[in-house]
C-alpha cells in the first residue's frame, strides 16, 4: 500500500499517531520506510525487514529496543545498537527513525543531507557518507548543540512553531537543498 501524499500537518499528526499506538502493523512499518527512503532502492532492504514472516519479529524487536532506550537514558549507542544490530535489514537511518518516532526529545533521525550541512557549515568533521553508530551519536551530539543554539537566540522556526531536534536536523536537510520540512515526526 502505497502512503498518500499528506500535507504538512497531516504527516505531523500521522506520525505522533503511530506513537500512541501499542504496537505497529506491518503497514505502519512499510509507511515508516517509504517516509525515510524516498528512492526505492533504498527501501528495499528495510521493507524486507518489515514485511511478511520477518514483520512480528520485527515489531517485536522494536518494541523491546524503545523499552530497553526508556531504561537506559544515558545510553545512546546502546538504543541505537539495540535496533540496528537485531532487525536484519535496519541501518543507522532506519532505526534511528524508530527512536526519533518514539523519543524526540532525545533523537533525531539520521540523514545524510544534514550531515553535509553540518560539514559545509560548522566544520563536521568528514568521513563516510552514511552514518555508523558513533558517527550517529555524534552527529546527534551536534543536532542537540544546535538545538540550544537554536533555542537561545529567540528565533522561531516557521515550521514548527518551536525548536525541537527534528526541526533542527529538518532546518540542516534543507539548508543543504532539500525542499522545507514536510512533516515533522515530534
Amino acid at each position: 500500500m502505497m502512503m498518500p501524499a499528506l500535507p504538512a500537518a497531516g504527516m505531523t499528526a500521522w506520525l505522533r499517531g503511530l506513537r500512541l499506538k501499542p504496537g505497529l502493523t506491518q503497514d505502519d512499518m512499510e509507511q515508516l520506510v517509504r517516509w525515510k527512503f524516498r528512492w526505492r532502492a533504498a527501501q528495499m532492504r528495510p521493507l524486507d525487514a518489515v514485511r511478511g514472516d520477518r514483520c512480528r519479529a520485527t515489531a517485536e524487536v522494536a518494541k523491546n529496543a524503545i523499552a530497553d532506550a526508556r531504561d537506559h537514558l544515558d545510553d545512546d549507542a546502546g538504543a541505537m545498537n539495540a535496533i540496528r544490530w537485531s532487525v536484519k535489514g535496519f541501518g543507522v537511518p532506519m532505526a534511528s527513525v524508530f527512536l526519533a518516532l518514539y523519543f524526540p526529545d532525545r533523537f533525531t533521525i539520521a540523514d545524510s543531507r544534514a550531515l553535509e550541512t553540518l560539514r559545509a557549515r560548522r566544520g563536521y568533521p568528514a568521513g563516510a557518507r552514511g552514518f555508523t553508530t558513533d558517527g550517529w551519536v555524534r552527529y546527534l551530539a551536534e543536532c542537540r548543540a544546535i538545538l540550544t543554539e537554536c533555542r537561545a537566540s529567540g528565533v522561531v522556526p516557521r515550521f514548527e512553531g518551536e525548536w525541537t531536534l527534528r526541526g533542527v536536523d529538518q532546518a540542516l536537510w534543507a539548508a543543504n537543498g532539500a525542499p522545507g520540512p514536510a512533516g515533522s515526526i515530534a
